[in-house]
Parts: C-alpha cells; sequence; structure tokens
C-alpha cells in the first residue's frame, strides 16, 4: 500500500510545489526501508530537489544511488548531469560528469533510459568543451524520446550548436537553521 506521505508528495510536485514535496520525499525515506523499493523515493527527491535550486541535496542522494548493489543506468546518468550542470561550483565537475555518464551508457540495458544517458552524455561533453559530441547526443537524445522534447531541451541543443555550455539556472534554496549555505 502506498505510503499517504508518498502520495501527497507526488500530488505536490504535479502542482509545481517542489519545496513542499522535497519536504515529504524525505520524511517517506525517514519511514521506508531502502531496499524495498526507496531508490525510486531517492529519484523522485533528486527531481524534487533539483526543481528548488537544491543542487547539493540532489547530488548527496545521487551518490547514494550509484553506491547501492544493482547498479541504476538513470541515476550515473543524472548525478552525470548535476556535475555537469550544476551552477554550485563545489560541485561541479566535468571530468567526473563524463565517466559518469559513460558508465551510464555501458551498463544501459534499459531502452527507456536511452533518452536521458544521451542527455547526460550531452551535458557532459559540453561541460568539457566537447560541443560537437555534445551536440551529437543531444541529437541521440531527441530521437530516442517518446514525447516533444521541452523547450529547455532544445534551448540545450541550441546552445550547443552555438558552442555554449548550458548549466542548470541558479535557484534560490531555503534552508533552515541547521543546515549549511550552499558555498558558490
Amino acid at each position: 500500500m502506498p505510503s499517504p506521505i508518498l502520495a501527497r508528495a507526488d500530488a505536490l510536485m504535479k502542482l509545481g510545489e517542489f519545496e513542499r514535496a522535497l519536504k515529504d520525499y524525505s520524511s517517506a525515506i525517514e519511514h521506508r526501508n531502502l531496499l524495498t523499493g526507496g531508490s525510486v523515493i531517492f529519484k523522485k527527491r533528486v527531481t524534487a530537489a533539483i526543481q528548488t535550486g537544491d543542487y547539493r541535496q540532489a547530488y548527496d542522494d545521487l551518490k547514494g544511488l550509484t553506491r547501492m548493489l544493482e547498479p541504476m543506468p538513470d541515476a550515473f546518468a543524472m548525478l552525470a548531469m548535476i556535475l555537469a550542470r550544476s551552477p554550485d561550483k563545489s560541485i561541479r565537475d566535468p571530468e567526473a560528469a563524463l565517466d559518469y555518464a559513460k558508465y551510464a551508457a555501458k551498463i544501459n540495458e534499459q531502452p527507456s533510459y536511452d533518452f536521458l544517458v544521451e542527455l547526460a552524455l550531452a551535458a557532459a561533453y559540453s561541460a568539457n568543451g566537447n560541443f560537437e559530441q555534445a551536440v551529437a547526443h543531444q541529437e541521440m537524445a531527441i530521437a530516442a524520446m517518446r514525447a516533444e522534447p521541452s523547450a529547455d531541451v532544445k534551448a540545450q541543443l541550441e546552445a550547443f550548436k552555438a558552442g555554449n555550455d548550458y548549466p542548470f539556472q541558479k535557484k534560490p534554496v531555503k534552508r533552515n537553521a541547521n543546515q549549511p549555505e550552499q558555498p558558490e
């Protein structure tokens, strides 16, 4: 039976209430055994963290997911994107991003993750200044998508074609008194 907290968090995400969803996902994680499907909650919390600009939370969750027994290509791809695109300089690491993106491609056996892995490769290549490869992988990602690409995905492609990187936009992160500020 799904947790009421998790159901509320999912509903809040659909409503664009990302900060409240992030809190509910965190609460759901505290009350659930990670080995019984908790990785899905972590992935949802990563999405909420990215939407609120809390790239440190997203990075920490993704690092934890990559240490699980079962390799998850989507977690490695998402980690690569955080490392390639984070506006937080203490997280951004283009070389590690490329390593994680290539590893995600190597272990990916699920066609449903192809677009995510290709987006990660494109982001990692652009963060390393290889815009020719970034364009090629962004185009492969768009071809692998089942729906019309978002405006953001299209804007990334145009940026790469123009020889520009495409980092996440800096968003304010509200922290409580017990959490340190994110360094620049």
